[in-house]
């Protein structure tokens, strides 16, 4: 063989052997952090749930625990729960679409196998590891699909470097495996447009299906995917014939996926009669619906009350009281405001303070640098509609993670700055993409492993996201281990003063005994009402140093104390940290000088008098 034809046998399989390399390298990374973030964060307020709701489904086969999400995220935690044996009792486990018994059911699970609940949801958070390893390889094959090896690389990377993705997939929570399931479908149905047929149809159909089971979010996709075959197919001259297989191709897809949605609800109540529901929102429920723990059905004594319904029981229950939620409203809180609904834009601003800068480069390098390609607009579209979607539920605004799913197709997309037509790009801007994914990728580094509380420099960095967001983007419960660790070094047997945003978590099972801090509330006009500080040592979760009220918090004794006011502002206001617990709990030492002087401006007496 000649030296020539070495080198053309030999270039691909080095090529190759290099891909293989960097995605394999790319992968323990994300893995390696992923992995230290779940051991390192408790679980949070939603995971408490999703716990013992994967539990019930191995136990029992059931999904009323935690409807409104669907139960495929959950379930490879609950096997490993099963598989390693967990304490429980079910004697309070309750169906009734009016409850939400999954949280009571996660406490009971807490408070039993409280001295190794540490160990236990990290089994749990590892089981759900593949999800995120799926997105992750996702990302590269339908980038290598559109852009050849590098821009798969490339796409992989921003999956494997986003504080997203890093923190959610650290978690047993829906939102990763809605977006790597979501991805699936995505890729698939694009695949079926490429080619038609009916063995990429069902393909499509089943990755359908198994989007459903990850995240009802999906339930855009049998209404887009008919919209975007028709702008595909618009400029082909097909006979009647080949239109109306695809159109049959389309309609499988759906079946199939509706299938595969029933596979995993195990069958349960499906094609129940429309009138035999009682539902919670007044959207299905009517009038009578009207008010908490109410129900009704709009639809009984109508033509539809017989009306088959398509879904299993628990996803039509799921996504009522899920929209009951957003008909009620809840505290939304976005850049100092608190009110008792959301705001349409929440999501955008959302997404300029949460994502790193490096990325918002890399994307707008990528829409700016070449015309789309229809194959470009099909990955592009989905993401298009998530955002759109959970925009319009405006009753709260609480996460950021619901436009999770959206974030793959976006990566997918920059891939085109590495591979494709548009890859050819000049010396000086191969520099700005090469320093933009390194920035993203710093800032990953340096906030690890504390990723859910990330804000870019834009915002200030995680200590100011507060400023712009609260709730599940910056606080949730997830750094009492870290507290925990703190106190050890530094409480020195004082008294601990806390207020923590650990829902149904009673700090006392893990070794920490507390009291709620002094109160204190302030209205203009008004002298201030309450004890209001003292010295002491305190830790305070940052929604209620931003004001949240309407929850419940554990009151240092075992029970729970329903927060009606915003009693802990004070301290944000006039004194500052010693510490923090990540970048959600903030730890106060007051000295008797300073609170009174505190006082004194406060209007209060001095302690000290």
């Amino acid at each position: 063989m000649t030296p020539a034809g070495n080198t053309q046998l030999h270039g691909p399989l080095a090529r190759l052997r290099i891909t293989v390399a960097a995605l394999a390298l790319l992968a323990a990374v994300h893995v390696g952090l992923v992995v230290h973030e779940a051991w390192v964060k408790s679980p949070t307020l939603d995971e408490v749930a999703h716990l013992a709701a994967g539990l019930s489904h191995v136990e029992f086969g059931t999904f009323d625990l935690y409807r409104v999400n669907p139960p495929l995220a959950r379930l490879p935690a609950g096997i490993a729960l099963k598989l390693v044996g967990v304490r429980m009792e079910w004697s309070d486990y309750t169906i009734a679409a009016v409850d939400r018994n999954e949280f009571a059911a996660g406490r009971v699970l807490a408070e039993l196998n409280a001295d190794r609940y540490r160990e236990l949801a990290f089994v749990a958070r590892l089981a759900c590891l593949p999800w995120t390893l799926l997105g992750m390889g996702l990302c590269y094959v339908w980038g290598c699909d559109l852009y050849g090896a590098a821009g798969g690389l490339f796409a992989a990377a921003l999956w494997a470097f986003c504080p997203e993705t890093i923190a959610h997939g650290s978690m047993v929570t829906p939102d990763v495996a809605g977006a790597a399931l979501g991805l699936l479908a995505g890729y698939a149905f694009h695949r079926w447009l490429r080619d038609p047929g009916w063995g990429r149809a069902l393909t499509a159909g089943i990755s359908l299906g198994f989007a459903l089971l990850a995240k009802f979010t999906w339930v855009i996709l049998p209404v887009l995917w008919p919209a975007l075959a028709l702008a595909w197919f618009w400029h082909e001259r097909s006979t009647f014939r080949a239109a109306a297989l695809r159109i049959a191709q389309l309609a499988t897809m759906s079946l199939t996926g509706l299938v595969v949605l029933h596979a995993g609800y195990g069958y349960e109540d499906g094609f129940r009669p429309l009138g035999e529901f009682d539902f919670r929102s007044e959207a299905l429920g009517g009038e009578s619906a009207r008010g908490y723990g109410r129900t009704g059905n709009r639809f009984r004594g109508t033509a539809f009350e017989n009306l088959p319904v398509p879904l299993p029981r628990n996803v039509l229950e799921g996504i009522d009281v899920q929209k009951d939620d957003f008909e009620r409203g809840l505290p939304s809180y976005l850049t100092g405001h608190w009110q008792d609904h959301g705001w349409w834009h929440y999501y955008l601003y959302a997404t300029v303070v949460k994502l790193p800068i490096g990325l918002w480069v890399l994307g707008a390098l990528a829409v700016f640098r070449g015309r789309f390609r229809r194959d470009e607009w099909i990955v592009a579209a989905p993401a298009v509609a998530v955002f759109c979607l959970v925009s319009s539920q405006t009753g709260f605004n609480h996460h950021f993670r619901y436009v999770l799913p959206a974030l793959p197709f976006a990566f997918v997309l920059i891939g085109r700055l590495a591979g494709g037509p548009v890859a050819v790009l000049q010396r000086r801007t191969r520099w700005i993409v090469a320093a933009a994914f390194g920035w993203m990728a710093a800032a990953s580094l340096w906030i690890h492993p504390h990723h859910l509380s990330y804000f870019n420099e834009l915002a200030g960095g995680p200590r100011n996201g507060h400023i712009h967001l609260v709730d599940s983007n910056i606080d949730w419960g997830q750094d009492l281990w870290l507290l925990q660790d703190w106190l050890d070094e530094h409480r020195d047997g004082r008294p601990l003063g806390l207020v923590y945003f650990g829902g149904f978590i009673q700090p006392a099972w893990f070794g920490i005994d507390h009291e709620l801090p002094p109160r204190l509330v302030r209205r203009e006009g008004r002298p201030p009402q309450g004890e209001g500080p003292k010295p002491g040592l305190y830790a305070v979760s940052v929604n209620f140093l931003r004001g949240r009220t309407q929850f419940s918090v554990p009151d240092g004794h075992g029970g729970e104390v329903y927060v009606r006011k915003p009693y802990w502002t004070y301290f944000l206001a006039h004194f500052e940290p010693v510490a923090t617990a990540g970048h959600s709990i903030y730890i106060y030492d007051l000295s008797p000088e300073e609170v009174d002087g505190v006082r004194e401006r406060l209007g209060l007496q001095p302690l000290s008098e």
